[in-house]
């Protein structure tokens, strides 16, 4: 993601299922500070150094890339199903984008415009929409191989979703990471994700603060 975040009039709330810990944003101080703390409530003992420094530089890491392209808000899944922990991240955003097709229009048209308008941009993502009157989704599909001397040797899913609202004049993107073998576990994951963002509602006044089911 790599515009400047538009003026926001109201964020939304949602559900994340399983245990995640939002990474402060505010400086890069803090953001240090948070993957610190959440690092140490993972791996706590001196017999665990290694395990903590390792995990904190990697969410550290991800966090600073998503402030740096704009974020509001970084979330890391610690465990999204008991047992099977996932190095999911959310990133949420506000692009500063043209004007899009007014809401009066209904949230499934606005989407359905913004469909069109990624699909002829996206060279390598596969672009999907849906929705009602309430709310408008775009889904961007892509995978990344991974980088030379990355400590990850699986693809990157990432899947971007786009919404439009009557509730607000933004456009806001909940941006999701994860390194996955694609045949095997994207169709579960990619269920997952859309599960999420069925949840997500805008109220006046919201601060994009997830409830952690």
């Amino acid at each position: 993601m790599s515009t400047s975040p538009a003026a926001t009039t109201s964020m939304p709330t949602f559900a994340l299922p399983g245990r995640w810990w939002r990474v402060s944003l505010e400086t890069p101080e803090a953001t240090t500070s948070s993957a610190r703390s959440m690092a140490r409530s993972l791996y706590p003992g001196d017999e665990l150094a290694v395990l903590r420094r390792d995990i904190q530089e990697r969410v550290a890491s991800a966090a600073a890339e998503a402030a740096k392209a704009g974020a509001r808000a970084f979330h890391f899944a610690i465990e999204v199903v008991p047992g099977a922990p996932v190095p999911l991240t959310l990133g949420i955003y506000e692009p500063a984008l043209p004007t899009r097709l007014s809401a009066r229009a209904g949230a499934l048209a606005s989407a359905e415009a913004l469909a069109a308008s990624l699909r002829s941009a996206e060279s390598a993502g596969a672009v999907s929409s849906w929705g009602d009157d309430e709310l408008g989704v775009v889904r961007v599909l892509s995978t990344q191989d991974p980088t030379a001397g990355s400590e990850i040797d699986r693809p990157l899913l990432r899947a971007d979703y786009w919404l439009t609202a009557p509730a607000t004049d933004a456009t806001t993107v909940f941006s999701f990471a994860a390194p996955v073998i694609w045949d095997q576990t994207a169709p579960a994951l990619l269920e997952l994700l859309d599960a999420i963002i069925s949840t997500v509602q805008w109220s006046p006044g919201g601060n994009a603060e997830p409830d952690l089911t």
